[in-house]
């Protein structure tokens, strides 16, 4: 009895045992317009296993890629795409550089921070704005207590008991 511990490993497993079986048999054959006949065939059936990367721009890109991928790039066939490099493959993306910036209240964040300073500067200023001076009060007002209100709504999330309005 064969198991599945003893086989070889699946590259793409999402494809399945069958699949990898196909793409090795087909590396075996000698005729190149067979060959290329059957690789299209085996696309059709990776299409038809995971129907949802018809959604992807690139569905068929994406296919022939795998396909490529499964034989180890031993496979010669003619690609609408082109064969594609295993060093393309093989290549990391840079680090992504993380902000080292320390937050005092972690659970506000650091655009609450941006946020509440901007809100500072929305301080009555009548020689700014040509609004009336209650008028730019009343929108100091109402930005601070949507702030106020946003900063209660987060500190909840993070302490659900011990929100006290007169702390935060």
């Amino acid at each position: 009895m064969e198991y599945n511990t003893s086989l070889p490993h699946l590259i793409i497993p999402e494809y399945g045992r069958n699949v990898q079986k196909m793409v090795q048999s087909i590396i075996k054959i000698e005729d190149r317009e067979k060959r290329n006949h059957q690789a299209k065939a085996i696309i059709e059936v990776m299409g038809n296993l995971n129907p949802h990367l018809r959604d992807v721009t690139d569905f068929k890109h994406k296919l022939w890629d795998h396909l490529f991928i499964m034989s180890e790039f031993e496979l010669d066939v003619d690609s609408p795409y082109g064969k594609p490099s295993k060093e393309s493959f093989e290549e990391k993306p840079e680090k992504v550089t993380y902000s080292t910036n320390n937050i005092k209240f972690r659970h506000y964040g650091k655009i609450l921070l941006e946020i509440i300073e901007h809100v500072i500067d929305l301080e009555p200023r009548p020689q700014a704005n040509n609004l009336h001076p209650n008028c730019q009060f009343l929108h100091f007002r109402f930005s601070s207590t949507q702030l106020h209100n946003h900063m209660i709504g987060l500190r909840l999330r993070r302490h659900p008991v011990t929100a006290d309005r007169l702390q935060i």
